[in-house]
């Protein structure tokens, strides 16, 4: 077999893939140490049960991320990658120590919202009491309130129990829960995620109810088939939540930091969009634009800032969403755009 078709695992097994595990292993460690107010954690003690878990881990991700790990590898680009599965592995780590406590349906509810807000396909809107999408290319107007509705009638998903919490079925869901929602509607809609979940929940009740619903890498099994805590619950038992530590005492700054990279325009169609909770012709028509279409560009743009600037924050970011900080933030930055708007119309 050729260096180019050789699989990551298959790769991960030489000299080189095992000095990669021990660097990623080293960055983990200092990552995690760093940020962790209890005293170093004993490391030394897991070691090679990390770099072990770590090739484990690394096995079980999606085809397509281990396609681009292998890209990386061939573009000699070690220290990328070398980052990157850090980064998965910590947040990993930052996610199980969140939601130890919680119920299942919890634990899944964040674990699908962190899906869709990630997904480009997707439309997604984060607001205090809970986010909402839609899978459309439009930006729906009308929000779709099916909390009274029992989804127990509703077309049952064709899926096994097992395959619930993968990226795959995750946007399978969510697309077919949309479309059901949005012909019952008559019209496109954002729809609730609690209200995915629900629907979920109501076709695979025992999974939902499950104290912790475990994903595919977050349960190992001894010989004798009973459960054993991994590597990663070992770890995430004694760190504090990340985003406290990192994200929570600058989140003012932080709002600060992301208004003042908008410009005047942005930070007036945010403001309006969110604050006063225009709709898209009412924008365009305010600020003299042409066509409502030009208005959802800029929107789109001003997401996508939104989104990028996240990902560099513990808490913020895709991979490790918490509700609280993430709706704070969110609030903030609308609030900041408020008074810069309300102190330009005072001028």
């Amino acid at each position: 077999m050729s260096e180019q078709n050789t699989r990551l695992e298959d790769w991960l097994a030489t000299g080189q893939g095992l000095k990669l595990l021990q660097r990623c292993a080293w960055i983990i460690d200092k990552q995690v140490n760093t940020v962790n107010t209890g005293g170093a954690l004993p490391f030394a003690h897991y070691k090679e049960e990390l770099i072990n878990d770590l090739w484990i881990f690394l096995r079980e991700l999606p085809l397509g991320r281990r396609q681009e790990m292998r890209q990386m590898v061939l573009e000699k680009n070690v220290s990328k990658l070398c980052t990157v599965i850090s980064r998965m592995y910590v947040n990993r780590l930052y996610d199980l120590r969140r939601t130890k406590e919680q119920s299942g349906w919890h634990a899944y509810y964040r674990h699908v919202r962190s899906v869709l807000a990630a997904a480009p396909e997707i439309t997604y809107r984060p607001f205090r009491q809970q986010s909402w999408y839609a899978w459309s290319e439009t930006d729906p107007e009308i929000f779709h309130d099916l909390s009274d509705l029992d989804f127990a009638s509703w077309p049952r998903p064709d899926l096994k129990a097992t395959e619930i919490r993968k990226r795959e079925s995750i946007y399978h869901l969510a697309k077919r829960f949309w479309n059901e929602a949005a012909d019952r509607a008559g019209q496109p809609c954002l729809v609730s995620i609690k209200d995915l979940v629900r629907y979920v929940g109501s076709h695979f009740p025992q999974e939902l109810l499950a104290p912790n619903i475990k994903g595919e890498h977050e349960m190992q099994y001894d010989d004798q088939g009973s459960d054993q805590a991994s590597i990663l619950e070992q770890i995430s038992a004694e760190l504090p939540p990340a985003e406290q530590i990192l994200t929570s005492a600058r989140l003012g700054q932080l709002a600060e930091q992301f208004t003042a990279g908008l410009d005047e325009q942005e930070q007036t169609i945010w403001f309006l969009r969110y604050d006063r909770e225009m709709k898209l012709e009412q924008i365009a028509e305010h600020l003299g634009y042409q066509s409502a279409g030009s208005v959802l560009y800029q929107i789109r743009k001003v997401e996508f800032k939104f989104k990028e600037f996240c990902t560099l924050w513990p808490g913020l970011s895709a991979e490790d969403l918490d509700d609280r900080l993430a709706e704070n933030f969110f609030l903030l930055v609308l609030e900041n755009c408020k008074n810069k708007v309300g102190n330009r119309n005072t001028r």
